[in-house]
């Protein structure tokens, strides 16, 4: 069966490249006949002629293309070229996606990921307060100290206003967000930019709504984490996310809970009574 591959793929190209295979015989049958007479190029003659012809057809193999009295040329150095602008401008992508990754990291493991237990949490709360109690004493031994006022709420700190929006926002969106890649049987990595491309690669929502979200999270996240926020920022935020909220509002009514008796998957379908998976179509009323 190999061999048999290999020789169509012989007899394959031989069809498509036989014009150049009858030239390239013709003409070096033609100069070795005429090879007494060239000597050099001065006259242009059809033996230069020729010769000039036969140069350029062992030349041909490398080129991919050619453009040559109507025949197509391109090097393979272009070739090449395209080829690493299509590698830097994936490259780029990736540096991209990785950027937005990072700007919409919502926590910061130390260790696992997993949150402690309740008899961790009462340990810590123990320890801290003995050893804050000790220290207290300790410093009370040694000098008065003003009595502070301490409470159980964070009012002493004071939040800007719209770090809190902000907080918001991007609360509401990553939320809307988690819950469409539940209906749509996404188990990954709950980051913003991998539930944006499961979404996307389900064409849940489109490439601009992406791009959208993407930069809300951006500002979103700069404001959360304190940094000054221009209010040109703010308006945009607050322009476009009523509209954006409708839009995933009417994404997530329009999934509906299917069960299919074909392939019996049991989730959520974009289109009422088909089945994602295998496309059956029920008539149930």
């Amino acid at each position: 069966m190999t061999n048999m591959k290999f020789k169509e793929m012989i007899v394959s190209y031989l069809r498509q490249k036989c014009w150049y295979i009858v030239l390239l015989i013709s003409s070096t049958i033609y100069i070795l006949y005429y090879k007494n007479d060239i000597y050099q190029l001065k006259e242009f003659n059809a033996t230069n002629l020729v010769f000039i012809l036969w140069l350029i057809l062992l030349l041909l193999p490398l080129f991919s293309e050619m453009e040559f009295f109507g025949i197509k040329l391109k090097k393979e150095v272009e070739k090449a070229k395209n080829e690493v602008k299509e590698n830097l401008n994936d490259l780029r992508m990736q540096i991209m996606d990785l950027k937005i990754s990072n700007s919409n990291a919502n926590t910061i493991n130390f260790g696992n990921g997993f949150l402690p237990t309740e008899q961790k949490l009462k340990k810590l709360s123990k320890e801290f307060i003995t050893n804050s109690n000790n220290i207290d004493d300790t410093l009370s031994g040694a000098k008065s100290t003003p009595k502070i006022d301490i409470s159980t709420e964070a009012g002493g700190f004071e939040i800007a206003e719209e770090s809190i929006y902000l907080f918001k926002i991007r609360l509401m969106i990553e939320k809307t967000l988690t819950d469409l890649c539940e209906k749509t049987g996404y188990n990954g990595h709950k980051s913003m930019i991998e539930m944006m491309r499961h979404l996307n690669r389900c064409e849940v929502i489109n490439g601009k709504t992406v791009d959208l979200i993407s930069q809300i999270i951006k500002i979103a996240t700069r404001g959360v984490h304190g940094e000054i926020v221009s209010n040109e920022y703010i308006d945009f935020i607050k322009q476009v996310f009523p509209q954006l909220q409708k839009q995933l509002y009417e994404i997530n009514t329009q999934l509906h809970y299917y069960t299919c008796s074909r392939c019996k998957y049991s989730g959520y379908s974009r289109i009422e009574n088909v089945c994602p998976i295998c496309g059956f179509t029920s008539d149930d009323d």
